[in-house]
């Protein structure tokens, strides 16, 4: 199947072979009307890698708003993402003429092994934006065999959810030992246990992760 035509491949970065194939291309809207660009998700068909590569334009608004927020803590890990962002396309090459290999995974997220030992498929996914900025996406597992659920967010959405808790925990502590009045001081225990909560739930689904590893084969079933 060399050189097939309108079928691109591209290098794989993990592997180093020339395997991955377009899984989907998310067409994106604006106000119901299509924005003109898309979000394509590639997967490798050796190693079962896979990779996002985004429009210009999506990794343009993101490298703004890392360079606005540089002054405080946050622009740094925006500005993290969007070079990563940027740089898979450069990273995973297309292959100009490399031979079209069989797909062996399924399109979207792996499956991944529940705790009784079955496989849990994704049921559900959310990708959360705030003010048109991405802050992670999390993915439902339903496992065939027992019904359990569970759910697995992106680095991405621990990350942010965290730095909002760490935040959040600051400015608690704040109103609590520098300002006067139980009124701001019930505030800030508020604020505070909010930003508890939000680690927390970063750590819980953290360790969803390593609980449920992602189920990798040769036909990228359990």
């Amino acid at each position: 199947m060399a050189g097939e035509p309108g079928v691109e491949v591209r290098r794989c970065r993990a592997c180093g072979r020339a395997s991955a194939l377009l899984e989907t291309a998310w067409e994106h809207h604006t106000n119901g009307s299509p924005a003109g660009y898309t979000t394509q998700e590639w997967r490798c068909q050796d190693c079962g890698k896979g990779f996002v590569i985004r429009n210009w334009m999506q990794l343009l608004g993101l490298t703004i708003a890392g360079v606005v927020l540089l002054p405080t803590c946050v622009g740094l890990p925006f500005l993290a993402l969007a070079f990563w962002r940027w740089k898979q396309a450069d990273w995973n090459p297309v292959v100009a003429g490399a031979s079209v290999p069989s797909r062996r995974f399924r399109v979207g997220p792996l499956p991944r092994r529940c705790s009784c030992g079955g496989s849990a498929p994704v049921v559900a996914t959310t990708a959360h934006v705030h003010n048109g900025l991405p802050t992670g996406t999390e993915y439902e597992h339903a496992c065939l065999s027992c019904a359990a659920r569970f759910t697995v967010e992106s680095w991405w959405g621990m990350g942010f959810t965290t730095m909002a808790g760490m935040a959040a925990g600051g400015a608690g502590l704040a109103l609590l030992l520098f300002v006067e009045g139980w009124g701001w001081k019930l505030g800030g225990l508020a604020i505070g246990a909010g930003g508890a909560l939000a680690i927390a739930q970063s750590a819980w689904r953290l360790l969803n992760r390593l609980r449920y590893p992602s189920i990798v084969n040769a036909n990228g079933t359990a």
